[in-house]
Parts: structure tokens; sequence; C-alpha cells
């Protein structure tokens, strides 16, 4: 519409002599002037408008208003979003960081967070990341555009995925299964999906085998939770009875097990009761043991829980100890060495308190001829030992026991203190 003379126009972000020359009016004679806000204002010219000139101002001051209005609400967007307004007015939205980390282009490599503004005419760029890059090794980011928010949010929960579920199969001893843990995560597929899929695997199936038997007698399958909290409980109550090491411990053991349904409790229980037939065996026997090789009574317990599997272990030393019992039994002392040699020879235990009886019998005597004929009273228990068992030097031995009970014999025209029938010409029949 056409405006009046008389009124005044609001024309904001125009010089006078603009809004002169938008009028035709030329640059003298100025009809514009600044009021006290700072806004510039349209007077009446100092010479009649023609109406052409007056519909001018009119669409001028009504474009200037629309402008302003456009303007104030950019503003307005920018502060509610946190972007800012440029020399345009338009609405530059917030800077976003991508939280990959340090993203590699195709000119080059950035450290650090890389910044992108939808929007903007001017700042930094994402260029996508090349698969396989040192930014990038693993190749996480393949097909995605890191340069978008949708492809950036992708990124960080591949990273979620593949650091969680590597770390889980980790713990489940297939760390193995990295490189395929991988290929479905950059294929797309959610962590609880890829958890199923990894269970088809011949990893996994190895490492928790016990199950394959468990289903076909009818048992349950077993969480890699519980299969692994009954391993590790296994392991425990096997250290805390001391048992050796390289008994039941090993995978294979485990498996078996797991297999037959024997519960951590159960198996515990089993360790119990062999403790306590220990607890219960002749105390010399058990001396002997530790005396001789230093065995605890994890290992005792070990015997007597599997034979079977502890034999190539302990079956030489049990079997030696309870011949150093036996000579324990009398008073006597043999060694180790001694006792082995006695076991290797096929002497057993009944043999050996037959035996030692017949030696702590005749001891005495025999250190009491040394001592009267200038023998060594110190030897004379081994001599016994020897001329009883037939162990090396055996032969020697009854050379010396016969040649005391000779002079024994001359000396008094009887019989020697270490009377016929026991050692020297002695009854050793029992022994065979």
């Amino acid at each position: 519409m056409a405006i009046q003379d008389s009124r005044n126009y609001v024309i904001p972000n125009m010089s006078d002599a603009q809004i002169d020359r938008k009028l035709g009016l030329g640059d003298s004679n100025p009809s514009v002037s600044i009021d006290a806000n700072g806004n510039i204002v349209y007077r009446q010219a100092a010479r009649p408008l023609s109406q052409d000139q007056l519909d001018a101002a009119d669409a001028l001051a009504g474009a200037q208003a629309d402008q302003e209005t456009a303007r104030v609400n950019a503003i307005v967007t920018a502060a509610t979003t946190g972007g800012t307004v440029d020399a345009d007015g338009m609405v530059i939205p917030p800077a976003k960081t991508i939280p990959a980390g340090p993203i590699s282009g195709n000119t080059g490599s950035a450290t650090g967070s890389i910044t992108a503004a939808s929007g903007a005419s001017t700042g930094p760029k994402v260029i996508p990341a090349a698969t396989g890059s040192t930014t990038d090794p693993l190749g996480l980011g393949k097909g995605l555009d890191l340069g978008t928010v949708a492809g950036a949010d992708t990124y960080t929960k591949r990273q979620n995925a593949y650091a969680v579920l590597t770390a889980t199969f980790k713990q489940y001893g297939i760390d193995t299964l990295a490189p395929k843990i991988l290929d479905y995560v950059t294929q797309g597929y959610q962590s609880d999906t890829i958890s199923l899929l990894l269970q088809d695997t011949p990893e996994y199936k190895t490492r928790f085998i016990a199950n394959d038997a468990r289903v076909k007698a009818g048992l349950p399958v077993l969480s890699p939770a519980d299969y692994i909290n009954n391993e590790n409980a296994y392991r425990q109550y096997m250290a805390a009875a001391g048992l050796p090491k390289g008994f039941y411990d090993q995978q294979a053991d485990f498996t078996k097990f797991i297999a037959s349904d024997v519960s951590p409790t159960e198996l515990n229980n089993r360790i119990q009761t062999a403790a306590t037939i220990i607890q219960n065996t002749n105390p010399m026997v058990t001396q002997s043991l530790k005396q001789y090789y230093g065995l605890s009574q994890g290992d005792m317990i070990a015997h007597v829980l599997d034979p079977e599997v502890s034999r190539p272990l302990i079956q030489k030393q049990v079997a030696s100890a309870q011949i150093g019992a036996a000579a324990q039994a009398q008073g006597l002392g043999v060694n180790a060495t001694t006792a082995e040699n006695l076991y290797g020879q096929g002497i057993s235990q009944a043999q050996a308190q037959q035996g030692f009886a017949n030696v702590a019998l005749n001891q005495t005597p025999m250190q009491k001829l040394a001592a009267m004929y200038g023998g060594d009273a110190a030897v004379q228990g081994q001599n016994l030992v020897a001329s009883t068992f037939g162990t090396a030097g055996s032969a020697y031995a009854e050379q010396q026991i016969k040649a005391l009970t000779t002079r024994e014999t001359s000396a008094f025209g009887g019989s020697a203190g270490a009377g016929k029938g026991s050692l020297g010409g002695a009854d050793t029949s029992g022994l065979t």
C-alpha cells in the first residue's frame, strides 16, 4: 500500500544515502535521519514523492522488517541449541566431537578428537578412517562414514562390543576367538547374537567339552560361568588339602569331574574321607614318609584318594616307609636308601617286621661280643640287617658275625651270646 507523506518509517541497517538511492532521490536533500535508538528513520522528502517512490519506500520498509525478524529468530535458535550466527544471519549448529580417538584421513592422519560443524562454511571436516590404518588397526571403522553422527556412534558401539566380548572369552581361555569376534562386530551383529554364534565354533566346544558328555547322559548343560566356577572350586579344595602338583589338577581331570556330574562339594567329601584314613594310619608309617621323603599329608591323601593315579608318584615311598616303620617299631634305625633297597628286593612289610624283630633280638648280644673281642660294636646292627635280608655286603657281614660267635664258642665251650637259630647260622627261612 502507498504511504502517507506525514508517516515515519523505521528502516534499520541502511544509511541515509542507501535509502535515497533506493527511492531514486539521489544524494541531495537527504530524507532520512537516525533516531535515539540508532534506527534509520525515513521522513517526508524535501520535495513531493511520486506514487512509485512511495510504493518503493513501503516495500523497502517491509523487506527490512522481515529480514530483522529472521535475524532475531536465528539468534534465539542459536542461543537455544548452543550454536552461533554467521554474517549472513545463518545458524551454525554446535560443533560435535567424535569420541573415537585418533582418526586417519586419506591425506594424512590427525591425533586427538576430530570436530565436525554441520552447516558451517568453514572449519574442520572429518574424513572417514581408512580400514587397517595405524589409528584403526582392527578396522572397526569398516564401511562407516565417521564424518556423520550415525557413523561415529556406530564406531563407538563397535569398539565397546569388541572390548567386552574379547575380554569375556579371554577369561574363558579361548582368546583365539578374537578374529571371529571382530568379523561379527564389523558385520553389524549385536553382542548377544555374537555370543550365540561363537558357541558353535570348534574352539568353544573344545573348551567346554564336558557339556557334550552331559547332554548325552541327560544332564543339563552348564553355563560358562558355572563351568569355570566348578573348575576353580576343584582347584581350591585340592590346594587346601595339600594334594601334590600333577594330581587331579589338569584340564582333563576337570572335564571328567564335570562330565560325571561330580560337584566340587562331592570331591571335597572324598578328600576329607581320604584325610581321615591317613589320620588313622600307623603314625610310624606317616613319620617315616615325612622323614625319608618329606611327604606331606597331601601326598598321602592323594595315595588313598586314587591309588592308580598316585602310584607313579609315591607308591615306592609309601612301601619303603612301611619297611622303615617296621625297623622303627623294634627300636632300630634304617635310612631311606636301605629301606628302598629292601623294597627293591621285594621285601614286604610282613617280612620286614619279622626280619627286624630278629635283628633287634641279636643286636645287643653281638655288640657285647664285639666289645669283648676287639670288634666294632657300632656296625653290628648293620651287619645283622645285611645278613638277615641279604642286601649288599651281606657275605662280609656274615663272616664278621660268624667270627665273633666262633670266638665266643671257643672261649666258653658252649653257645655264643647270639644263639644258634637266630642269625649267623640263623634261620632266615621266614624271609623268603
